[in-house]
């Protein structure tokens, strides 16, 4: 199956590569999945995510009309589940708006690298949100999508 996020349509889809069709989708209008008061409403305009062993973590690129920051969140995700909960989430202090090429990745060591792209900014993050390294670009710079490599350095 392929995994696709909808910027515009407020969800991520796994589609059957075979048959061409919707398996599930988180998130939007036609989500499968929905918190426990019954909304599907999760993120607004995701960007890149990370499905982890039993949680899916999603760059969040806001909502520039309605004041909505960007920010990453992170959902137990169980596809024979249909609640799913947020259970963390990472909002730059002050906000970031990032309308483009924002993404996160969880590391191995379970830190949180954070891509603010369009900002020049790329943060790391512990569980708990604190900030461990940060990396800001001059004025007027971007970073595209990142990958971050766990590297062993050795003397």
């Amino acid at each position: 199956a392929y995994l696709v996020s909808y910027k515009s349509l407020d969800s991520i889809h796994k589609i059957d590569r075979t048959a061409g069709e919707r398996i599930w989708s988180l998130g939007g209008a036609d989500s499968d999945f929905t918190l426990a008061d019954g909304s599907s409403r999760l993120f607004e305009s995701q960007h890149q995510f990370q499905v982890l062993d039993d949680s899916i973590l999603v760059f969040v690129n806001g909502d520039e009309v309605d004041g909505l920051d960007s920010m990453a969140m992170e959902y137990s995700f169980d596809e024979s589940d249909p609640i799913v909960e947020e259970i963390w989430s990472y909002e730059n202090d002050p906000g970031l708006f990032c309308f483009s090429l924002g993404d996160v990745q969880r590391l191995e060591n379970g830190n949180t690298h954070i891509n603010w792209s369009v900002q020049g900014q790329m943060d790391e993050v512990d569980a708990d949100g604190e900030l461990l390294w940060r990396l800001v670009g001059p004025l007027g710079s971007a970073f595209g999508y990142s990958e971050r490599l766990n590297t062993l350095y050795v003397d």
